[in-house]
């Protein structure tokens, strides 16, 4: 049986922030949708080894809702308690 497009996409999703709570890496609590121009840019600056919280706030995308000083606070307490990276 074949599964509809929408409830795929959502699984991997969920697989997506289930690794990154794994992580212990609150993206979601940072933005809204991690699958979104500003999620994405994060996670990819976070795969390359970006750690510093106010260089993962530039990769806002300018229509983010969210203030960039807003941005920087929330990223800075979402890396302050990973512990798993390296």
């Amino acid at each position: 049986m074949r599964m509809k497009p929408s409830s795929s996409g959502s699984s991997h999703i969920q697989h997506m922030q289930k690794a990154l709570t794994q992580m212990n890496l609150q993206l979601h609590h940072v933005v809204t949708d991690i699958t979104g121009a500003t999620g994405m840019a994060i996670i990819r600056a976070i795969v390359a080894g970006e750690r510093d919280p106010a260089m993962l706030a530039t990769h806002r995308d300018p229509r983010c809702r969210a203030s960039w000083k807003r941005s920087v606070r929330r990223s800075s307490a979402m890396i302050a308690k990973s512990t798993s990276l390296p």
